[in-house]
């Protein structure tokens, strides 16, 4: 009970400091949050694999997390370069070869836990993320994918457009699933709050596809930047949380 409540007095902080610090002239501190923070996550996750070993079916699953963070992490030190340092908006630039293939990663590493558990996942348990995914893939498609698609974007500027939502829309349904399937489980604590801040960050990056497409985020940047870092602050109590669990 205690833990949960630090996390959440942990979040509430983490999104007050951010929203304040943005506002001010101490910005780039606030940039500096989106650094600092998968940085910790992916050292929590590091050590989760230490405990577990890599030989191991769990082991492997974290390293290609691991991996998928890393990547992130080094799209947001690309992204904070351009915006801070350069004074440039950093959208599509490099930094989204690294975000791209960090998705790649960490869906490689909610495929092979799948296939560790897939005998336990009963038919209906896909109901309702088949439904989600349907359902947010109908939306995408009317108010983001399709005039992407028609734009006179250039042919990268739309690929890298387009793969956002995309990935999103994979890592969206792969979190509800395995929400579904750990429901009750040992590992439900764990896995319930790592699949949260997955989800957190899948959203986020919808509404930053979008908000960048009507040009919009400059003004509204704080609808996707919040649940972005919050997802990553969610990720690192997940792997925390873990490692403790292992350790005791």
């Amino acid at each position: 009970m205690k833990k949960a409540f630090y996390a959440l007095v942990l979040l509430v902080s983490l999104t007050i400091s951010y929203f304040v610090l943005s506002e001010s002239d101490f910005y780039y501190i606030s940039d500096a949050f989106f650094i600092i923070i998968p940085s910790i996550a992916a050292y929590l996750m590091y050590k989760v694999i230490n405990l577990t070993k890599l030989s191991s079916s769990e082991g492997k699953v974290w390293l290609f997390l691991l991996i998928g963070m890393v990547l992130w992490l080094v799209g947001e030190a690309i992204w904070f370069y351009y915006e801070t340092i350069l004074d440039v908006y950093p959208f599509p630039s490099v930094a989204d070869i690294s975000f791209l293939l960090g998705y790649v990663f960490v869906l490689i590493g909610l495929f092979v836990e799948y296939n560790n558990v897939v005998k336990q996942i009963a038919n209906k348990k896909y109901l309702l993320p088949l439904f989600t995914l349907l359902l947010s893939f109908a939306i995408l498609y009317k108010i983001l994918i399709y005039p992407i698609a028609i734009s006179d974007y250039e042919i990268l500027s739309k690929i890298v457009s387009l793969g956002y939502p995309i990935f999103d829309l994979f890592l969206i349904f792969g979190s509800l699933l395995f929400v579904e399937c750990f429901r009750g489980a040992k590992l439900s604590k764990t896995w319930m709050l790592l699949l949260t801040g997955f989800a957190l960050t899948a959203i986020a990056d919808i509404v930053f596809s979008y908000l960048d497409w009507y040009e919009l985020y400059e003004s509204f940047y704080i609808l996707s930047d919040i649940p972005w870092l919050l997802g990553y602050a969610v990720i690192a109590i997940a792997a925390y949380i873990h490692k403790d669990s292992l350790e005791g």
